[in-house]
């Protein structure tokens, strides 16, 4: 399974230069988080990918979706899903196949808010077993080999687990206070990093100084 992830910024260009790209028809799953969105409601796509909305994206017509997941046409269709999350700021979708289940969470979460990783708390705690019937739970841990679970993620929240250890400034009480309700659901979830610590995923548009978010 090949991923692309990526925060656009709502660039139009942005957006253009990577689904014209020749890397574009590389990848399974494309998810973007803050996506250009015009006065329709609408995102530039790509022939190549189904585009999947967030299930409130045209019912709230006032509010922007902050991700959309690309889903390569060379699926077939009858073997993945979206699942209902109720939020502009988070796409799911589930594959089936030979190696079981696997639910791709696309979350952005605001800089400034909590609501989106509260959000994903309550659904997780109330729909996990729908979703993975067969997962065992044992102290809120997923340990079934046949269900598995990926968030492509934005969360905007600063830890020495995946900052640079240089970024000092980043560590202060109340940037870590606010990363602690993250590294619960974290753990909760028996969430491994999949990216190296330190891997730079900002350049801060001000000092220019590389980050991990």
């Amino acid at each position: 399974l090949c991923i692309w992830q990526q925060n656009l910024n709502t660039s139009l260009v942005v957006q253009h230069s990577l689904l014209n790209s020749p890397i574009a028809q590389d990848w399974d799953i494309v998810a973007l988080q803050e996506p250009h969105i015009n006065s329709l409601k609408n995102s530039i796509l790509s022939p190549y990918f189904h585009a999947v909305y967030p299930t409130t994206h045209f019912s709230k017509p006032d509010l922007t979706s902050h991700a959309i997941t690309l889903v390569s046409k060379s699926f077939d269709t009858n073997s993945w899903q979206q699942i209902m999350f109720p939020s502009l700021d988070v796409m799911v979708i589930q594959l089936q196949g030979l190696f079981g289940q696997c639910t791709i969470f696309n979350i952005y979460n605001n800089c400034l808010l909590t609501d989106t990783q509260e959000a994903l708390a309550l659904f997780l705690e109330q729909e996990l077993m729908n979703l993975h019937p067969s997962a065992v739970i044992n102290w809120a841990i997923v340990t079934s080999a046949n269900d598995h679970m990926i968030w492509l993620r934005d969360f905007n929240r600063h830890n020495p687990l995946w900052d640079e250890d240089s970024n000092t400034q980043l560590f202060t009480n109340q940037y870590l206070n606010t990363a602690q309700p993250l590294l619960d659901i974290l753990a909760d979830y028996g969430m491994v990093l999949a990216l190296p610590k330190s891997l730079p995923t900002l350049q801060s548009s001000s000092s220019k100084n590389d980050t991990s978010h």
